[in-house]
């Protein structure tokens, strides 16, 4: 989610949903839009699991943000 660095308020929600499992790192890019742009924003990252499939985690590396 993308949140309003002042409020907290959601500013662009659920902008990558991703399921399953990978064999290593995987590269994501997400465009930021609409109220997102131009302002300054907090990034939430939020993991949702299940107690069936059990694995090592869920790792998240080198983040950045950038204009085009």
């Amino acid at each position: 989610n993308i949140l309003d660095a002042e409020t907290l308020a959601p500013v662009q929600q659920n902008i990558y949903l991703g399921t399953g499992s990978s064999n290593g790192w995987q590269i994501r890019q997400v465009r930021l839009v609409g109220d997102a742009v131009g302002r300054k924003i907090k990034i939430e990252f939020r993991v949702i699991t299940d107690p069936f499939n059990l694995q090592e985690g869920w790792f998240l590396d080198d983040v950045t943000v950038f204009s085009y």
